[in-house]
């Protein structure tokens, strides 16, 4: 309970989506560490919410906690990681991700990323020559 109003699981993922639409990934990630003091379990949809809008070593993060949790580690989050990643320009990260079950939408990113890169769009085009 916060005064009144009973905060639940779902106003802190709305609350921690929003905060990347006001590129304020540091309030969604404190908004997923306040969850646990007021005692609402966060599930793997804050949990990608958060890896969302956060930066790429803080994402990575997050996702290493849902694992230690026994969250599952679904597409969703691998593609909030490659996300972040692809905005941080971690191509080389992105890439070793490749491996990981990544869909459509992953394999997006991954080429956005590598895109971004000087000379970066050759080997995008290599790559997408080899996806299926």
């Amino acid at each position: 309970r916060l005064g009144r109003l009973e905060v639940n699981i779902f106003h802190y993922s709305a609350a921690i989506a929003s905060s990347g639409a006001g590129r304020q990934w540091r309030l969604g990630v404190s908004l997923l560490l306040q969850m646990s003091v007021l005692e609402v379990n966060a599930d793997q949809v804050c949990y990608n919410a958060a890896a969302r809008v956060t930066e790429w070593s803080h994402a990575l993060i997050l996702l290493q906690t849902m694992v230690g949790r026994r969250l599952p580690l679904t597409t969703t989050a691998l593609n909030a990681l490659l996300g972040a990643y692809q905005r941080g320009s971690c191509w080389d990260a992105a890439l070793a991700a490749l491996g990981r079950g990544v869909d459509a939408v992953g394999r997006h990113t991954v080429l956005g990323a590598l895109g971004r890169q000087p000379g970066g769009w050759q080997l995008a085009v290599g790559l997408l020559r080899l996806m299926p």
